[in-house]
């Protein structure tokens, strides 16, 4: 997924696609090796996710402006 999203949103989007992958490692490791994610980690994991919804809305909202995301 986030090879895909790098893909269509292009580098722009980078930091947060990057971010993304990095949660998704986590989750892993939290599902599977039992591993703890702290509050703080699970606080910018919401963050990125709002800041990654708020730019994929942009994103649509340039390339159609009849579609929204939200």
């Amino acid at each position: 997924m986030t090879a895909a999203a790098g893909e269509i949103l292009g580098e722009d989007y980078s930091p947060v696609v990057k971010k993304f992958d990095q949660m998704r490692k986590c989750r892993h490791q939290a599902v599977y090796d039992a591993e703890i994610i702290s509050a703080g980690e699970a606080e910018a994991a919401i963050k990125t996710a709002r800041e990654f919804i708020k730019r994929a809305n942009h994103f649509i909202s340039e390339k159609s402006p009849q579609k929204r995301l939200l």
